[in-house]
């Protein structure tokens, strides 16, 4: 067989040699392409329900391997593998909500005053600092949003004086 036929051969297999190595050829783009640009290359549409059967065939596969799954998981944390130990002790022991009784927030110095709990806590090692982020994440923005109102109260009342003013 000759070199121009193995070529052919490569080619239809979309492959070619660069360098004395096998390479693989891209695929052409524009003209050469399978499917006209703008249409679809299934204009019906996937049918009804093909998706649904899916899923409920996948949920039933699940039920059937999971307690083989289970065990694999708590064998491979058993045996060291650290993902499958956090895997295993997040859904035995998940966390708990937080373990800090915060004052009741009325306005911008009671959230101030929970965030001083909360930075308390910290201290204490009764809650992470990953935990107090968020929860004084929810405080700042209430302390934000509380000064926005407070802002916008003092300018409506300005602005009914000097409207009694020029009256």
């Amino acid at each position: 067989m000759s070199t121009s036929g193995n070529e052919k051969i490569l080619a239809d297999l979309g492959l070619r040699v660069v360098d004395g190595n096998l390479a693989i050829k891209p695929k052409p783009r524009g003209p050469g392409r399978r499917w006209v640009k703008g249409q679809s290359g299934n204009p019906s549409g996937r049918a009804k329900d093909v998706g649904q059967e899916k899923i409920e065939g996948m949920g039933v596969t699940a039920m059937r391997k999971g307690r083989s799954v289970l065990k694999n998981t708590i064998a491979r944390a058993l045996a060291g593998d650290t993902a499958a130990a956090k895997l295993v002790l997040d859904r035995c022991y998940p966390r708990t909500r937080l373990r800090v009784s915060l004052p009741e927030v009325h306005d911008a110095a009671s959230a101030l005053d929970a965030l001083g709990v909360l930075l308390n806590a910290v201290g204490s090692g009764l809650v992470t600092a990953g935990e107090a982020d968020k929860y004084s994440a929810v405080a700042r923005r209430y302390i934000s949003l509380t000064a926005s109102r407070e802002q916008a109260e003092r300018l409506a009342a300005l602005e009914k004086r000097v409207e009694q003013m020029g009256a």
